[in-house]
């Protein structure tokens, strides 16, 4: 039913966007959004929890579940799969103002002096270059 590694093509129109460890049915409560779900012989991605409603979406395609458990999912360390990439694996921190990931020990941290309301108010960014950090406290200036 599902994609295997190794395999060439489709099966009945379904496939994994990422390789699985199993499934496992956990309480409705414990899904995060982002997991993926097996449901009605489908896979769904988590987009909510709420008020007793696991809310689920694949494509364009929108539907929602009220059963108490459902099959998630497991990745190699036997968690929810994700969609999320950096979910596992320590983040890397990004740059303040471009947003490129910084390499460890290699940011510049700068203090960002800015209005706030009639204060002035002070935050410390790390940046991945010194002229981001420029840009960004231009930025900030009114």
């Amino acid at each position: 039913m599902f994609r295997q590694p190794g395999d060439k093509g489709k099966r009945e129109g379904i496939t994994m966007i990422h390789q699985h460890y199993g499934t496992q049915t956990v309480n409705r409560g414990a899904v995060l959004p982002g997991m993926l779900v097996k449901h009605k012989e489908g896979t769904w991605t988590a987009s909510a929890n709420k008020r007793g409603k696991l809310y689920l979406h694949r494509g364009i395609e929108r539907t929602y579940t009220t059963e108490l458990l459902v099959e998630i999912f497991l990745n190699g360390m036997g968690n929810g799969l994700s969609h999320s990439l950096t979910e596992g694996v320590m983040q890397t921190k990004k740059c303040a103002y471009c947003r490129k990931p910084i390499a460890q020990g290699k940011e510049v941290k700068k203090e960002l002096r800015y209005v706030h309301g009639a204060q002035l108010a002070r935050k410390e960014n790390d940046y991945c270059s010194k002229q981001c950090a420029e840009h960004d406290q231009m930025a900030h200036e009114s």
